[in-house]
């Protein structure tokens, strides 16, 4: 019986990991990348461009759209954002960073982890003033 319950109890903490955020749109592709890939510091190897990739589509650059950096909550990183796509068809995808030291396209670059996420269709807002009456 205590095995039983151990698998059971395994198994929810294992499906409490696996929860996938859910976003509507507008929305932006967030990362960070450490400070001194970016900021010219000698003896690096310098990032000097991104590229999104959405599901297993080829990735696409960031350039001439660089993406809006601004302090990361983890020290020695930056934290990078780019606006999705507002055309992209709701479901469930998956988008990659690639970190380039080129400009040229995909010479180069490495990538993170995929990170999954399901896109919601907008919901529609609650009534308000809610009333009764004669």
């Amino acid at each position: 019986m205590r095995l039983f319950a151990a698998i059971v109890l395994m198994l929810i903490s294992s499906l409490a990991w696996a929860q996938v955020p859910h976003v509507t749109q507008p929305f932006s592709y967030l990362w960070d990348y450490p400070t001194v890939n970016v900021t010219l510091t000698p003896g690096f190897t310098q990032g000097a461009h991104f590229e999104i990739q959405l599901d297993a589509l080829t990735p696409v650059s960031t350039i001439p759209s660089v993406p809006i950096s601004v302090p990361s909550g983890t020290a020695g990183f930056l934290s990078f954002k780019v606006l999705a796509d507002p055309a992209l068809a709701t479901g469930s995808h998956a988008f990659n960073v690639w970190a380039c030291p080129t400009l040229i396209a995909a010479s180069g670059c490495v990538g993170a982890v995929a990170f999954p996420f399901v896109l919601d269709p907008k919901a529609l807002p609650s009534a308000q003033r809610l009333g009764v009456g004669v």
